[in-house]
């Protein structure tokens, strides 16, 4: 059973000031939040320094491209105290941009499967 509770699309430049109040709105302090490492580093410091716990689902270098490893996010969502996933797209540092008609589609899929 998936816990996840909330997915945080945006799809423009990320304003970090933004951000925190946001993730205030979806998870309190001790909560956790996932990201994908690689990943723009700020992110680790707008989750910590508010209260929440940073849990990494990492991209798979396969082929030469990253791609998202969805058995390591199944199992990372069954915590309970997961409440929110940061998607950056296009990622940063990796370059790649996750479309609605691909990757987006199908990351959505699965969180609402599982």
């Amino acid at each position: 059973m998936a816990y996840l509770q909330h997915f945080l699309l945006q799809e423009h430049t990320v304003d970090l000031r933004n951000l925190a109040p946001r993730q205030c709105l979806f998870a309190f302090p001790g909560d956790k939040v996932i990201v994908q490492q690689p990943v723009y580093y700020p992110f680790f410091r707008v989750i910590e320094e508010n209260g929440r716990r940073l849990v990494n689902n990492p991209l798979i270098y396969k082929d030469g491209k990253y791609i998202m490893d969805f058995d390591d996010l199944e199992e990372k969502v069954k915590d309970r105290r997961i409440k929110l996933m940061f998607l950056c797209n296009p990622h940063n540092p990796v370059g790649h941009v996750w479309t609605k008609a691909g990757w987006l589609n199908q990351l959505l899929e699965y969180l609402q499967a599982i």
